[in-house]
């Protein structure tokens, strides 16, 4: 996002600095300043080419409109900015203190224009704040609409109890070698509802989920099941499919009712490994 902060008297400086830094933590290319000398072609010139790339302006008034062009020393740059910025098709955030007293500016035309920002401008991408200086950046950082990154899902969340802590490990291996991305989910104990409050947190961050079944009972692993399907349907994750790793040690084979989830199933419990079936068990994009 790119954000201009129009020109503010001396004793809002410091607070457009600290302005400045919160924005730019916020990874907003920043602009704010115009090169000298002031001359009002000149600045017209830089201050139409920057603000029409940017999605917010920000103006910080004061009791006092500030400084004036060199070249024409009745034109308040502050004014100006703000009567440009005005007409421009961007958002543009409007600061004065709230204890300001429209009555004590004595410059007519500023006056004037505090008045109509006061009464309210018909655009919709107009918002005035009235505070303090002591929260003016936080205030202005609140009214700017940064758009939240979309969360990174990657890879798949490999769920098992301790007992099978072998074949999840097995799982991480066959992951690794195809460069996929992987993160354990462990039960810490023989109850299906251990650790849910984690399993729930990591759910949002994969695309896919694989149980791995060995020495573990067929109630845990359907419960813990259960519980992954209720997650995602409450929370509203997207994940692709849930797959069953069965290992060696496990006694029998069984089906999931995934509903609306594909559901993928490896059996090795005779312990014949083959690449293709674990290339399409670790596909999230296969749904056997």
């Amino acid at each position: 996002m790119q954000i201009f902060i129009a020109d503010v008297t001396d004793d809002f400086r410091l607070s457009k600095k600290r302005l400045i830094k919160k924005l730019e933590e916020m990874r907003a290319k920043v602009h704010y300043q115009l090169p000298p000398p002031y001359i009002k072609d000149l600045h017209d010139q830089t201050y139409n080419a920057t603000v029409v790339d940017c999605e917010v302006s920000v103006h910080i008034l004061s009791q006092y409109p500030g400084r004036t062009f060199e070249d024409l020393e009745s034109v308040f740059i502050s004014i100006h900015q703000a009567q440009v910025g005005l007409k421009e098709n961007n958002r543009k955030v409007f600061w004065i203190p709230k204890s300001l007293e429209f009555e004590n500016v004595e410059e007519e035309e500023y006056r004037t224009l505090l008045s109509q920002l006061d009464f309210g401008i018909e655009d919709d991408k107009f918002i005035l704040l009235k505070g303090d200086p002591q929260t003016l950046d936080s205030d202005i950082v609140k009214a700017i609409p940064f758009l939240k990154p979309e969360p990174t899902r990657n890879g798949v969340l490999i769920v098992h109890h301790p007992k099978d802590q072998d074949g999840a490990i097995h799982v991480k291996q066959m992951a690794s070698k195809r460069n996929i991305h992987t993160m354990y989910s462990s039960s810490g104990g023989d109850s299906p509802d251990s650790n849910l409050k984690v399993l729930a947190d990591q759910l949002k961050d994969v695309e896919q989920v694989i149980m791995v079944i060995g020495s573990v009972n067929n109630e845990w692993v359907n419960e813990r099941a259960k519980h992954i399907l209720s997650t995602i349907i409450h929370k509203d994750y997207q994940i692709n499919s849930i797959g069953f790793y069965f290992t060696n040690e496990a006694e029998e084979v069984f089906q999931f009712n995934g509903r609306f989830l594909p559901v993928k199933l490896l059996n090795e419990t005779n312990q014949d490994e083959n690449n293709a079936n674990w290339d399409n068990f670790l596909n999230p994009q296969i749904h056997g």
